[in-house]
């Protein structure tokens, strides 16, 4: 296995994108389910990773994703996962009078990206 040292912060679940989408060799299918063949491990403090990869995989190439990985910006899915957390807090913030107000198909829609967001919650947290 080689390992490389990365003493920069990073953006765990983007630097996960941007390797997988750089190296597809680090992710095996297992049926429809992807298996990273990498570990990503974040310091104590913080302030950098070890990362671990098969032998296979060029060293340069790793380093070469980690060295163009910007941390001050998310990535699409973390983008995305901001702003269905922003919908959620604001569908839990409304008062009676602003879901009153809703249509029935508003009001079913909200239920239905709620429960969404809930299930995803959950399943990550199984997941993980």
């Amino acid at each position: 296995m080689g390992t490389i040292e990365y003493d920069e912060a990073v953006r765990p679940g983007k630097l996960h994108e941007e390797l997988r989408a750089a190296i597809p060799e680090l992710v095996e299918m297992e049926g429809s389910i992807p298996r990273a063949l990498y570990q990503l491990s974040l310091q104590g403090d913080g302030s950098g990773i070890t990362l671990t990869f098969p032998d296979s995989v060029d060293p340069a190439l790793v380093q070469a994703v980690l060295d163009a990985h910007d941390a001050s910006t998310p990535s699409a899915g973390e983008a995305a996962e901001d702003q269905r957390r922003q919908k959620l807090r604001a569908f839990l913030r409304q008062t009676d009078a602003e879901w009153a107000s809703r249509t029935p198909t508003q009001q079913l829609n909200a239920l239905r990206e709620f429960a969404l967001a809930v299930g995803r919650h959950l399943w990550r947290e199984e997941s993980s």
